[in-house]
């Protein structure tokens, strides 16, 4: 162990001795390790089921992770809120209901306008 680790043997030892002679403080009830409140318990119940509820969310959408993060959030799952999924996704919520806007008949007429002109000037400069 101490050559996997790069550990001096003697160290390994230190630790060992350690471990042993305190190894029964670990489960000894005292003042220190009362058993926890009832809020305690509350809260640690409360955070389990968040816990529990986040994966059950990644669990069935991980395969999903080739498509674009704004596919993986469920607007009708009524356990997680959207901002929620968002967070987990790593994606903003107005990134999620973006939709880019379209560019209009009129603008593309413009810009070919713009090219064939450019190009027209481009082939006039060359003759010259």
């Amino acid at each position: 162990m101490a050559k996997a680790f790069q550990i001096h043997p003697t160290r390994i030892t230190m630790w060992k001795q350690q471990l042993t002679s305190q190894v029964a403080g670990f489960f000894k009830q005292g003042p220190e390790c009362d058993g926890g409140t009832d809020e305690e318990f509350r809260q640690a119940y409360e955070k389990i089921g968040r816990l529990y509820v986040e994966w059950e969310w990644l669990k069935n959408n991980w395969a999903h992770f080739t498509e674009q993060n704004r596919q993986l959030i469920d607007e009708h799952d009524l356990m997680v809120s959207i901002q929620q999924q968002c967070d987990w996704v790593g994606l903003s919520r107005s990134a999620y209901y973006y939709t880019p806007a379209g560019e209009s008949q009129e603008n593309f007429h413009l810009m070919r306008l713009k090219v064939c002109a450019h190009s027209y000037r481009f082939r006039w400069e060359e003759r010259n």
